[in-house]
């Protein structure tokens, strides 16, 4: 019998944590890794049958962040299958050979979010880095999301009560357009506070309107497998129809393996176009559409601001070889 030479199930699962750690230092959260799966939720008040409750006493999870001691979030890394979550759902791109593999993941998936409780299963795509020279990764992006959502949850009623005697003084339809705008501060400072892609892209895109770079930008959402013609859904089609597309696009999108996300930049060089994917990785506080968004954006904004940097200093250069 000799002792293992690490707790992690191989240098990919490692190497994750190391760069989990190292990017979430500063927000006076714990990381923990290998946590069963009983420590995060109770199971005895979720019904669960014999042989379920049983695997669920005995399996664990890859990552887990905490505070006070309180688990937050969990990720599981799953190298050999190359998976991804997608709501409840494990979805296998590897086949193993334990055949009860896609149920066991089912099974944390179902329960994690019956309990409310997020928890990611992601693999090497979400752990890549978004660029050579940029640290964050997909995976940072999910996490940010359901960090800064916690944090909107937390905020809005606050920030609501502070000004509740000047929102009732207000006419109707202005109370709904002030809340509407707190709620939409908190958001957009959460996201900025905990999601270090979302903040990234703001950085970026703010140099760029500081510096005339861009003079407008648009966005839109792609899907693989596409949406076909009859999920479109259109608030002018009739009640019949209306009900019938709603329920197409629901069906469609349990097969949606991809989002995606087109960002052109208008800029006085011509457009700057730039498109990224991702898996269809969604669960409690985390939206791929918000992500991809982010993603995509930072992407393009750092295209332009680097294009810029780079001109600017082919021309300090010249300057001075000229001197």
């Amino acid at each position: 019998m000799t002792v293992r030479n690490s707790i992690f199930g191989s240098n990919s699962e490692s190497e994750l944590f190391a760069s989990l750690k190292t990017r979430w230092a500063d927000k006076g959260l714990d990381l923990y890794p290998s946590i069963p799966f009983a420590q995060l939720i109770n199971l005895k008040e979720l019904g669960l049958g014999e042989k379920e409750r049983d695997f669920l006493y005995k399996t664990s999870v890859d990552y887990t962040f905490c505070e006070r001691g309180k688990p937050l979030l969990s990720v599981d890394f799953d190298g050999m299958g190359y998976g991804f979550s997608r709501g409840c759902e494990y979805v296998e791109l590897k086949p193993q050979k334990d055949p009860n593999r896609k149920l066991k993941f089912d099974s944390k998936l179902r329960v994690s979010q019956k309990a409310g409780y997020p928890y990611f299963v992601v693999s090497f795509p979400e752990k890549q880095q978004l660029a050579a020279n940029l640290t964050v990764a997909i995976v940072d992006g999910i996490i940010g999301q359901v960090f800064a959502n916690r944090q909107v949850h937390a905020t809005i009623q606050e920030r609501v009560d502070e000004e509740i005697e000047w929102i009732h003084a207000l006419p109707e339809d202005e109370q709904h357009e002030v809340i509407q705008d707190i709620v939409t501060g908190v958001e957009v400072e959460a996201g900025i506070e905990w999601d270090p892609v979302e903040r990234e892209a703001a950085t970026l895109e703010g140099i760029a309107w500081e510096k005339g770079l861009v003079k407008r930008y648009s966005w839109s959402y792609l899907e693989d497998p596409p949406r076909p013609p009859n999920t479109e859904v259109s608030w002018t089609l009739e009640p019949e129809k209306l009900g019938e597309a709603l329920q197409n696009y629901l069906e469609h999108q349990k097969y949606v393996m991809k989002i995606g996300c087109k960002v052109v930049l208008e800029t006085d060089r011509g457009p700057v176009a730039q498109t990224c994917w991702m898996r269809n990785i969604e669960g409690c506080g985390a939206s791929p559409l918000v992500i991809v968004e982010n993603i995509a954006k930072l992407l393009a904004f750092k295209k332009v601001v680097d294009a810029s940097e780079e001109r600017v200093r082919q021309r300090q250069d010249s300057i001075r070889v000229q001197n």
